[in-house]
């Protein structure tokens, strides 16, 4: 885990605000973001863009963090 995650997952643990931290190792920033802009934004700085798998898992796992706590 990054020393940048490492800091964020500390503060979100001390203001009790409901979070999960996971970290897709071989992945960059914004990987989920599979418009052709971030697909080539991410090729032009040479970070990988062929971890679907990655992306299906963060995918799913944003989802029902989402309908967890933001469902009525």
């Amino acid at each position: 885990m990054s020393q940048t995650a490492k800091a964020l997952e500390e503060k979100l643990k001390t203001s009790g605000f409901p979070h999960e931290i996971h970290i897709y190792p071989g992945n960059g920033h914004a990987f989920m973001n599979r418009s052709p802009e971030g697909i080539k934004r991410r090729k032009s700085i040479g970070m990988p863009d062929e971890d679907e798998a990655a992306v299906q898992l963060a995918l799913s796992r944003f989802q029902s963090w989402m309908t967890h706590y933001l469902s009525s």
